[in-house]
């Protein structure tokens, strides 16, 4: 794995997960809607909203929310994967340097 690729990788995860969070913050503010009247129907349709954008883990903020985490996620393990991919290199060539040393 060339590292310049899961810094791509990463990168790319976590300007996913950035987008992700401005989604949520838009549905987020879904739980407030305004102008569907004040009658018994309005308020009703005005909650049954709001529960579907906010409504705990299965709210769409939420459910967006835990999708960026995941993201975020992902972008840690392909740093992590660069990291010991660096390791396991840098060990084969000292490796290499010891058994054309003797």
């Amino acid at each position: 794995m060339r590292p310049d690729a899961a810094d791509h990788a990463a990168a790319v995860y976590e300007e996913k997960a950035e987008k992700v969070d401005l989604l949520a913050k838009d549905a987020n503010q879904l739980q407030q809607v305004p102008g569907l009247g004040d009658y018994p129907s309005g308020r009703q349709l005005a909650a049954k909203f709001g529960n579907k954008a906010g409504n705990g883990s299965t709210g769409a903020a939420d459910l967006l929310r835990q999708f960026a985490d995941e993201l975020r996620s992902k972008a840690a393990l392909f740093r992590e994967a660069k990291k010991n991919y660096q390791t396991t290199d840098d060990q084969v060539s000292s490796d290499l340097d010891r058994g054309l040393q003797r």
